[in-house]
């Protein structure tokens, strides 16, 4: 067991003291922080770019247009616009107060109803339409978002009894009815829990994104029994369900800044609001693509270069078994790769930290299980993503180490190695966008497990269970041929 640690030592030692080693060490350092670099970037343009983005047409030029265009509903639309225009209202979507522009038509939808409703007779429906609409306009010129929520929620409420109780409820789908219900239900959490309508704030996004999932779920519940078993329908009901129950987890437990199995909380971010420490950190593991390739050129080398240089029999001298050396030199090839990774995610989290800030340093992993919200570590989980990311580097060094095994020329190794490694993604997507099936037994089409595990596969139906064995099958060829080739290796 000495022997074979000291041969473990020795295959360091060779590694370290090479100056591509050191070479490779500081570009790892170089892909984080141009990662980062670039995604700091790109949040400062982006936030730039949000405070010239406002609503730039004149009120004026909108009136003109309603009144050339004379599409039905018009009168209503212009006096509203006059009224913004009038009050100095402004109607940016990016601005906290553009629930007021909002309230202002909602406003004038009811004084059209009011006229209507008076016309038909209906006097009781009319005096509460009035109310809305005095309600409403008070809450405008008082700045007040709170009594336009609670305004809002009651209004609603009204004008879905009035539906129900009416015969054109009757003819409305599953879905439309369904509807009806999750905009009220997104109107009174609002106004119960004095959510400002604005879209910078987190929980009024998260509202609204719920209500968005709840929309799609229930579009997927109107489907026949039949298409909503087909694997895609029920995968995508399945999503939507887990999505709503960790919105409404996350508003009941006050939890602005998560992470999820399937982007962190890039996706989960109100528009334009700056981009925070897990929105980068989660998605730094694609970097690990570069790291591959540097491990393609150290495991291509590691055995031709000794048996090229001669350098071998000094290993063979030892009385240790060849396999023995192989897997040394196997296992020296594996944990110098996690240890870039590892330096790789440390920088990456030390960087976006100081880029993006540690406020959110806390936020919790959260998924479901078993119909339940579980909360969980955000680093651990970002751990995760990184060593399924490393399952391609670790299959594509164990070619090259068997390439590296038979062929007596490290620039063949590497270079076949990288070749193989950076057109087989490329050729099994092709493959796949024409439909070929057979492609799914190829390697490269089982090595993205985060996309796998996220659902987001090239080929449909495919599992992570199907891609380790997959992927079990390729590696045991790969380190059979390698260990072949090194033991019945004569030396010269």
């Amino acid at each position: 067991m000495r022997k074979f640690v000291n041969i473990i030592v020795n295959e360091y030692i060779k590694i370290l003291l090479k100056l591509s080693t050191i070479i490779m060490l500081i570009t790892v350092v170089l892909i984080a922080v141009g990662y980062n670099v670039i995604s700091f970037a790109q949040d400062k343009e982006q936030q730039r770019w949000m405070t010239y983005s406002g609503y730039t047409q004149s009120y004026t030029d909108e009136i003109q247009q309603e009144k050339s265009r004379a599409e039905e509903g018009w009168e209503e639309r212009v006096a509203a616009l006059e009224y913004l225009r009038d009050n100095d209202i402004d109607k940016d979507y990016y601005s906290d107060d553009f629930w007021m522009s909002t309230a202002v038509y909602s406003m004038f939808s009811q004084k059209t109803q009011v006229k209507q409703l008076t016309e038909s007779g209906e006097t009781a429906r009319a005096a509460s339409a009035q109310r809305f609409a005095d309600e409403l306009e008070t809450a405008v010129k008082n700045k007040d978002w709170k009594a336009y929520n609670k305004t809002n929620a009651a209004m609603l409420e009204a004008d879905l009894a009035a539906l129900k109780a009416s015969k054109e409820y009757d003819s409305l789908t599953t879905e439309q009815k369904g509807h009806h219900e999750i905009d009220l239900w997104a109107a009174k959490y609002k106004a119960d829990n004095d959510i400002q309508p604005a879209i910078s704030n987190w929980k009024n996004y998260l509202v609204d994104q719920t209500m968005g999932y709840k929309y799609q779920l229930s579009s997927q519940k109107a489907l026949p029994l039949a298409e909503q078993r087909q694997r895609d329908t029920a995968a995508n009901i399945a999503l939507m369900e887990e999505s709503i129950l960790i919105g409404e987890y996350r508003l009941e437990n006050d939890i602005k800044s998560h992470t999820t199995k399937s982007s962190g909380v890039m996706s989960d971010s109100p528009y334009g609001e700056p981009l925070g420490f897990w929105s980068v950190f989660t998605t730094s593991a694609f970097g690990i693509n570069f790291i591959s390739v540097l491990i393609i050129i150290v495991a291509g080398s590691v055995i031709s270069s000794e048996f090229s240089t001669g350098t071998i029999k000094y290993l063979l001298v030892n009385p240790v078994k060849r396999y023995k050396i192989f897997l040394a030199k196997y296992f020296s090839v594996l944990s110098f790769a996690f240890l870039m990774i590892l330096v790789y995610y440390v920088i990456n989290m030390i960087l976006s930290g100081i880029l993006f800030g540690f406020g959110d340093f806390a936020a919790p992993y959260l998924y479901v299980s078993g119909g339940r919200v579980i909360e969980g570590s955000s680093f651990l989980f970002v751990a995760g993503k990184y060593l399924f990311a490393s399952v391609g580097m670790i299959c594509m060094a164990t070619l090259a180490l068997a390439i590296s095994s038979v062929a007596r020329s490290s620039a063949l190794s590497i270079g076949l190695g990288t070749f193989l490694y950076l057109s087989g993604y490329g050729i099994v997507a092709v493959m796949s966008q024409l439909r070929l099936d057979f492609g799914r037994y190829i390697i490269f089409s089982n090595l993205e497990l985060n996309a796998i595990a996220e659902g987001a596969s090239m080929y449909k139906g495919q599992t992570l269970t199907f891609a380790l064995v997959i992927i079990g099958i390729y590696m045991a060829v790969f380190l059979l041929t390698a260990w072949d080739g090194f033991v019945r290796r004569d030396v010269k």
